[in-house]
């Protein structure tokens, strides 16, 4: 029989466009749309025997990674070798790439990792309580964490330096101070903030957690650029600093640790690299991360879900790169972090008009499988499931 690695494979994307509810406000301006790719790898039928696996590739080029197009010339690139094109072929091809093309890494990694066995066909969603919620700027947040509270939320993320400062110390004081004692708080200011400025945010988170009102952390308050400055901040204040932008990919991920940065990690998987490389990473170093969304859809989502359910696997030491042991990962849930550990930043789909990307087709395809098992006159079948939503991408 050939192996998985020498079987052929078939490559196939589609592209995508989510509409914001209202334009999501950041220091680099307001955000109107997500765009992005839904890779599909296809083994070729050997004995009846078929797979196929998605990945998704959701760049963000102002965070230093390749730009939508860069990523389709890619794939497009792949399609049109005259060679065929093996999961092995792939592996070393993706491997190969250039290092800022990490949200390609991802989605095709997550897809290969897939047909190798390395992911489990599902993963645990987690409760409203291991979600932290994105909250919208300004003193609108006063209006929106109650409804979101009740949902079952008990982390929130609020976004800074997109007005005037003294402006915003007080609606975070506000904003803190409105929040029941035991929610938690996460300021991001997106690199926007000065040296001075952050300092004064310091001070002041430092206030209200001598107030028994403590901010969870503070994240990115100064460009990538300036790292050193915020290692320094970092070993000054009370309020943890976190890097987001300083830790675009697996490479910037190394190069912090490298320098001395033991602080939080806000890693966002969809544009971190190869899932497996970055697990590997975390793992052997034991670094504290949160994973982050960058609005991907369901595919990317559930790449993500089962990187942190791996993660928060504790007791787990490091991860072989050239594969995970999926018994574990299989095993793994994200319910089982002890009391400690951080919220997921994954609470933003709220934040998404309702477009049908935020079901995963084999997620979809096995809930069928499930509804045919107990109605046999059903005339659904788990394929369709999986043709529908790649239908509704090539459609669009």
């Amino acid at each position: 029989m050939v192996g998985l690695d020498a079987r052929s494979l078939d490559l196939q994307f589609r592209r995508y466009r989510r509409q914001f509810v209202r334009p999501l406000q950041t220091a680099h301006g307001p955000w109107r749309d997500r765009q992005g790719l839904i890779v599909q790898l296809q083994t070729s039928a050997v004995d009846d025997d078929q797979a196929r696996a998605y990945g998704e590739i959701a760049p963000i080029p102002w965070f230093g990674t390749e730009t939508l197009e860069e990523a389709i010339a890619f794939l497009t690139q792949l399609q049109s070798e005259p060679a065929i094109l093996t999961l092995a072929d792939l592996s070393a091809i993706v491997e190969a790439a250039p290092s800022h093309y990490s949200a390609t890494r991802f989605g095709l990694g997550m897809a290969i990792s897939q047909l190798q066995g390395n992911f489990p066909p599902e993963t645990t969603e987690p409760a409203p309580q291991q979600i932290c919620a994105l909250l919208p700027a300004g003193s609108a947040a006063l209006e929106a964490w109650p409804k979101l509270w009740d949902q079952g939320h008990r982390t929130f993320k609020w976004k800074i330096a997109m007005a005037d400062l003294a402006q915003e110390f007080s609606e975070l004081e506000a904003l803190r101070r409105s929040l029941p004692p035991q929610a938690q708080l996460r300021l991001d200011a997106n690199g926007g903030l000065s040296i001075e400025a952050v300092k004064q945010c310091l001070r002041r988170c430092d206030a209200l957690a001598s107030q028994g009102l403590p901010i969870e952390f503070l994240e990115q308050p100064l460009p990538p650029a300036q790292f050193d400055d915020l290692l320094k901040l970092s070993q000054t204040y009370r309020t943890p600093l976190a890097l987001d932008e300083s830790v675009t990919g697996l490479a910037q991920l190394v190069d912090c640790h490298r320098r001395g940065w033991r602080g939080i990690f806000v890693v966002k998987g969809a544009i971190a690299g190869n899932p497996l490389a970055v697990l590997d990473f975390c793992q052997r170093h034991r670094l504290d991360v949160v994973f982050s969304s960058v609005f991907e859809t369901a595919v990317g989502r559930w790449g993500v879900m089962a990187m942190a359910a791996a993660l928060a696997d504790s007791g787990q030491s490091g991860l072989d790169q050239s594969g995970l042991d999926q018994s574990r990962l299989g095993q793994s849930r994200l319910d089982r972090a002890g009391p400690g550990s951080r919220a997921l930043g994954f609470g933003v789909q709220h934040w998404l008009r309702p477009d049908g990307l935020d079901s995963h087709p084999n997620h979809q395809a096995h809930d069928q499988a499930h509804d045919q098992a107990n109605n046999p006159t059903s005339n659904s079948h788990p394929q369709q499931a999986e043709e529908a939503l790649w239908q509704q991408l090539w459609n669009g």
